[in-house]
């Protein structure tokens, strides 16, 4: 098991020493080094807006991104139309499951992936009039929880269709010819 975290910011830090340097915190995201005791390596850690420490990521890398992501993001959320969007995401989100569910082993893989684009759509129009990054981070995201509902993605290979060209979208849907049938369920 290693004991240096190449991602600290003192890349010959030990976790120890990373402790050390970022102690627990309670100020609304903090980012702080989780080292249980007896252990030989811990997690970054990320508080959330009342300094709870809430996430955990492996590398100080990740914990800055989510800790900025974070502070970048929060709002309360106490209007009106806030609430609306909670509740037209909820009703998305009842479509997508629904359309998961629909999945069986007979099914087409063109039915398919109409059943994936409609995910996405349904996710997109209840965003309202997203501009066309939103509207691409959201279609993103629907696939992701569509696939993740059919089988984990790994996301670290995995390239949304949101992501990809028409060209490479016809070329990545090719690789699935009628010989060999996606797994549906």
């Amino acid at each position: 098991m290693a004991t240096n975290d190449s991602t600290a910011p003192a890349f010959n830090s030990t976790p120890a020493q990373n402790a050390a340097q970022f102690p627990e915190s309670g100020e609304p995201f903090a980012i702080w080094y989780s080292l249980p005791p007896h252990d030989e390596v811990g997690m970054w850690a990320i508080n959330d807006d009342h300094g709870d420490g809430i996430f955990e990521a492996y590398s100080y890398v990740d914990a800055v991104k989510l800790s900025r992501a974070l502070i970048a993001s929060f709002q309360p959320h106490e209007s009106e139309e806030s609430r609306a969007g909670a509740l037209a995401c909820l009703e998305a989100l009842r479509i997508v499951e629904h359309l998961t569910s629909a999945q069986h082993p007979e099914m087409t893989n063109e039915e398919y992936w109409r059943s994936r684009e409609s995910a996405a759509a349904a996710m997109v129009f209840a965003a309202g009039k997203p501009s066309p990054f939103l509207s691409g981070f959201v279609s993103a995201f629907a696939e992701h929880y569509y696939l993740h509902h059919t089988g984990k993605p790994n996301l670290y290979v995995w390239k949304p269709e949101a992501a990809m060209t028409e060209y490479e979208k016809a070329a990545h849907r090719a690789t699935y010819d009628d010989e060999e049938e996606i797994q549906h369920v």
